[in-house]
């Protein structure tokens, strides 16, 4: 969480300030789940025993590899706020397998 809330020094973002774009190599997808119509996907990730949610737009959990599986995510970092608690959510950009 300190490092995310550092990049927000780099802020505002836009067309001539584009997010920064992270990767994680060879996480493990623990959950993959529809969200809205199906169109878009929830998933969680882990690796060295942290654990990430992510959000993965225009993208059916069918199209991605299964639970289980070792993938590499291009991300947006961000904080979700939900109830009063913050944490760190993926906005994943691309999801491959690890090869």
């Amino acid at each position: 969480m300190p490092n995310l809330e550092a990049l927000t020094a780099l802020e505002p973002f836009g067309n001539g300030n584009l997010p920064p774009i992270l990767c994680l190599r060879n996480a493990e997808l623990t959950f993959i789940g529809s969200c809205g119509t199906g169109a878009h996907t929830k998933l969680r990730v882990s690796k060295n025993g942290e654990t990430f949610d992510g959000i993965y737009f225009s993208h059916a959990a069918a199209d991605l590899p299964p639970r289980g599986s070792r993938v590499d995510i291009a991300f947006e970092p961000q904080i979700n706020e939900f109830r009063g608690r913050r944490s760190v959510q993926l906005l994943v950009a691309d999801l491959k397998p690890h090869l």
